[in-house]
């Protein structure tokens, strides 16, 4: 039967054969930019903090709902070539972080819009009705059936019929998915099409606000036949996402995953303070968004315009650093990225209005973008060097435990002096319960975890009161999670706050310096792993189904 060799024996061996692997620490979760906000996406977000939730949440959420509500606006940058305020944003986390109550608060406005809209039309549908019956042809034409501005179904087809309605009824083609459970709506992209559809091809092109046209033969003349076209829509894309789910983002190298704008929730539940009713600011701001649905032109000029070259130029040169993929990919669309949200702030600050972009838009867009960057740096890279299924099949597993790793209680069992600060661990025992892994493939996975990051494979002591014997046994092997770097990880009120707010001209981070070159890694054993037998209900089944292995 294969085992886990004990931690300090296998150390001995890699020491024999003058192999001293070097601790994993991975970069900080980054601090949410909060200082370096403006207008009432700041005040919401600080409302929120004083309500218990993480920063991070209502940054992501406050940013989503403005950016629903900002499609009527333009960026112009020259005679041909406009902006429009496009975000796809992922709201990442573990369960009961505080995500999914941030989305509610930061919409909450909105939902409040359309139910009274719509509550207006039902009785306005019902008088004309009654009209109808009594007066025939001269009770006037149908009330028009409002449409929301969130939906939540981003199959491209069913997005189009939504737009177009939205257009019929408003000649405002734009709004947001929105998803409390963003992997629901990412899985069910081509769904319908047995995984060989077009949908995210299609979900690119919006992404660009390129003119959507769908069409579908059918059956032969006009039965089943589809046509839909809807010119310059403006959808973005949002909702939480928990770390198991991250894959679905898109794989690495692939054009899907860097228009994301991942946003880190801490590791811990929020607070549940009561903060009061939301910010007048921000029940303002989405109050008069809601009325100009007209569209209006901004400018990019000035210092605003100096301040967005200058965070051009920066990403450049980090483009050239020892980064990881995402990072790189990410930095390659942050000029781009900082645009719309530029836009998005500019909108919050004077709805409706246009002209020139106001400095401290573009400071705050920038302050996101590296705040986002950060968080690219932050998620521990899933994708490796793989020569084999066996090892892609291993590389799943791998980002599925370590994002289950990281919702484990903390401890300090085993680890060495120094570096013995609490962090998220499980036993063998643990993991096997998790997992539903046979002993050969769950000793795979454990060493697996403990080449990729060196030092989280400990012995404490032997147990005490367990077993025949009451005390003494075997030593507990510890899996514990990589440790991360010490600064950036924003808590919640019942510690502290972000820090206040500083100079407004330093917006953002610089903190290329803070990746460590160990945040991807790329050792792995897998010899024990293969592309198939793996047991019903384990992890490894999971991902061949997934992927559609054997079928």
């Amino acid at each position: 039967m294969s085992r886990t060799p004990p931690p300090d024996e296998a150390r001995r061996a890699a020491e024999a054969a003058g192999q001293t692997p070097e601790s994993v620490i991975l970069p900080a979760i980054p601090a949410y930019p909060v200082g370096s906000l403006a207008g009432p996406l700041r005040d919401f977000v600080m409302w929120a903090q004083r309500d218990g939730l993480h920063p991070e949440t209502a940054g992501a959420a406050g940013l989503a709902a403005l950016a629903t509500l900002t499609g009527p606006a333009r960026l112009r940058l020259s005679e041909v070539k406009e902006v429009r305020a496009i975000l796809w944003i992922a709201l990442i986390g573990i369960p009961s972080s505080g995500k999914s109550p941030a989305f509610e608060h930061a919409f909450a406005r909105i939902r409040q819009n359309y139910a009274a809209s719509y509550q207006a039309y039902e009785l306005a549908l019902q008088k004309w009705e009654k009209e109808k019956k009594q007066d025939g042809d001269t009770a006037g034409s149908r009330p028009a059936k409002p449409q929301p501005f969130e939906y939540d179904d981003a199959t491209v087809e069913a997005v189009a019929r939504w737009l177009l309605a939205r257009h019929e009824a408003d000649d405002d083609p734009s709004g947001a998915v929105i998803d409390d459970e963003l992997a629901a709506t990412l899985e069910g992209l081509n769904q319908y099409k047995g995984g060989q559809g077009a949908d995210r091809s299609k979900w690119l092109k919006l992404w660009t606000g390129s003119d959507l046209s769908i069409q579908r033969v059918g059956r032969g003349g006009a039965q089943n036949e589809v046509h839909i076209y809807v010119r310059q829509p403006v959808v973005s894309l949002a909702g939480p996402l928990t770390d198991s789910n991250v894959h679905l983002m898109g794989k690495q190298g692939s054009g899907f995953r860097p228009r994301f704008l991942p946003h880190l929730a801490p590791a811990e539940q929020p607070a549940w303070n009561d903060a009061g009713p939301h910010p007048a600011t921000w029940t303002k701001c989405i109050d008069d968004l809601l009325d100009n649905r007209k569209l209006r032109t901004w400018h990019l000029t000035g210092e605003a315009l100096a301040e967005w070259h200058a965070a051009r130029k920066r990403w450049r040169i980090q483009q050239d650093e020892p980064e990881p993929d995402d990072v790189i990919e990410a930095l390659r669309k942050a000029d781009a990225q900082c645009y719309r949200i530029a836009l998005v702030i500019a909108e919050s600050l004077n709805p409706g209005a246009g002209g020139d972009v106001p400095l401290t838009a573009v400071q705050s867009a920038v302050a996101i973008v590296d705040y986002v960057a950060d968080c690219w740096r932050a998620l521990p890279g899933a994708d490796t060097m793989a020569t084999s299924r066996a090892e892609d099949v291993m590389d799943a597993m791998s980002s599925r435990f370590l994002a289950w790793l990281w919702s484990r209680p903390k401890g300090s069992e085993g680890l060495p002096e120094g570096r013995n600060r609490p962090r998220p661990r499980a036993t063998r025992r643990d993991v096997q319960r998790w997992s539903h892994l046979k002993d050969a493939k769950l000793t795979a996975l454990i060493m697996e975890h403990g080449a990729r990051y060196p030092g989280c494979l400990v012995s404490a002591g032997a147990r005490s009161g367990e077993g025949k014997g009451g005390s003494g046994g075997k030593e507990t092997l510890y899996v514990y999670a990589p440790e991360r770097a010490d600064f950036g990880v924003a808590v919640t009120p019942k510690r502290r706050m972000n820090p206040p707010p500083g100079d407004s001209k330093s917006a953002g981070q610089a903190s290329a310096a803070s990746v460590s070159p160990h945040a991807t890694p790329n050792s792995r054993d897998t010899e024990s792993v293969t592309s198939n037998g793996w047991s019903e209900g384990s992890i490894g089944a999971d991902v061949n189904q997934r992927d559609g292995v054997g079928q």
